[in-house]
């Protein structure tokens, strides 16, 4: 949802899944600055109202199909789309 790192970089790890070692780079979805301040909320602050759309569960952890909408914002939450830093 958020990153720490100014140009929205997070890592994550996929150890458990696939076997490597090796972190993976995403970028925050875009679109999720407009619901923070400053680049980062408070665990309080985290409440919306909104919809997420998922796709089933799949063996296939290199792809995965999802939205988030908020207030009438959508929000893309498709791996590829995280891969790409402004996509």
């Amino acid at each position: 949802m958020s990153s720490s790192a100014l140009d929205g970089i997070c890592y994550i790890s996929t150890s458990s899944l696939d076997g490597e070692k090796n972190l993976k780079k995403r970028y925050v979805a875009r679109n999720m600055d407009k619901f923070m301040e400053n680049g980062s909320v408070s665990e309080d602050q985290l409440i919306f109202v909104g919809e997420c759309k998922s796709e089933q569960p799949s063996i296939d952890i290199y792809n995965y199909a999802g939205s988030l909408t908020i207030s009438g914002v959508n929000i893309s939450l498709d791996v590829n789309q995280l891969l790409l830093k402004g996509a």
